[in-house]
């Protein structure tokens, strides 16, 4: 898997510099950003570099991308590499996808594989989740005839290690082989369907892999600025986990941006839960002022945490379409669970 992810890398860097001389190439495309930031805690002398910017809603942790992608009419190719915290260059999660599909009957059949990623029927909120990550192949139906419905079927290693119940597998992808006997055998764990039906009103999603993961959203899309998706999971693996994640947005009144969103999980009788909510507005084309609110729930307060909520207002300052710099900070009523801290962090896209 490390050549993978050293071979993934040389062509990202590869194709940046080609791109650049070959923009006459037709259906190739580069683009990616770089964010990194240092966090102070004011109650001690710590300090973090993972972070580029306070808040779940606008911030988020340092993080350097590279996306390519080579379209044509009769199919193409999407890569993406991305490393979280600037440490660890070629571990496996550094490239999330890296794929290849084929396009039949007008793109109504799609033939997938490589390392997968979701296009068409995620769970289109917040969360945005749909069964990604593993290594196979996937079809994908979009029939004219039932215009705005996408169906799909895969395969792939990406929960392979999980036993059937009576059979054995190695753990690292060869899920069809009976550990015992040699002999193949159907292993469920292999498999996962998905669907999306969308609209000029609204969208609803569904998918599931039969290994015990499962997921569902549905959403409005009748009024223009204003978002709202309610997203389920349900994760029977380990232990059975339902989260609910609702989100709301609001962008209709110009500079000003108005966005809400909570992760809801149940497990048992026990509850635990997030819920934030944002403003933004654009002071001017180079000055945008935000502050988020959060506040952290559950039930039982010795296995997830005690309840707490935090306050976190930002600056963010526009160099340019590309470049920008940011101030945050975060105030905790807890700081046992979270530290008051100021962060400073630059982002650039290309």
């Amino acid at each position: 898997m490390k050549k993978l992810i050293f071979a993934a890398t040389f062509l990202v860097l590869s194709f940046m510099a080609f791109s650049e001389a070959s923009e006459s190439l037709e259906g190739l495309s580069f683009s990616g950003f770089l964010r990194t930031g240092i966090t102070a805690y004011t109650d001690e002398s710590e300090y973090s570099t993972y972070t580029w910017m306070n808040g779940g809603y606008f911030g988020g942790n340092t993080r350097l991308r590279f996306d390519l992608a080579y379209t044509q009419n009769f199919g193409g190719l999407i890569l993406r590499y991305q490393n979280d915290g600037l440490s660890n260059f070629f571990k496996n999660s550094c490239v999330p996808y890296a794929m290849a599909y084929a396009n039949f009957a007008d793109s109504q059949i799609i033939a997938e594989g490589g390392i997968l990623t979701d296009r068409f029927t995620t769970s289109s909120g917040w969360d945005d989740s749909g069964i990604d990550g593993g290594k196979g192949i996937r079809l994908v139906l979009a029939p004219k005839i039932t215009e705005g419905l996408v169906l799909s079927a895969q395969i792939t290693d990406l929960y392979s290690s999980q036993k059937n119940e009576g059979s054995q597998t190695d753990g690292n992808g060869e899920g069809f082989q009976n550990g015992n006997s040699g002999q193949t055998e159907f292993n469920k764990n292999l498999f996962g369907f998905t669907a999306k039906y969308e609209n000029d009103y609204f969208f609803v999603t569904t998918g599931a892999a039969l290994a015990g993961y499962f997921y569902g959203s549905v959403g409005l899309t009748a009024i223009e600025d204003f978002i709202f998706v309610l997203e389920g999971f349900y994760d029977k693996r380990e232990k059975a986990v339902a989260t609910l994640v609702p989100w709301i947005e609001f962008t209709a009144i110009q500079k000003l941006l108005l966005g809400a969103y909570s992760y809801i999980s149940f497990e048992d009788e026990e509850m635990w839960a997030e819920i934030t909510s944002a403003i933004s507005y654009d002071l001017t084309n180079l000055i945008t002022l935000s502050t988020e609110a959060s506040i952290y729930l559950s039930s039982n307060t010795e296995k997830y945490g005690k309840n707490f909520a935090t306050i976190t207002p930002a600056i963010l300052l526009n160099a340019s379409d590309y470049a920008s710099l940011n101030i945050s900070g975060t105030i905790s009523t807890n700081t046992d669970e979270t530290k008051h801290s100021v962060t400073a962090g630059v982002k650039y896209k290309f």
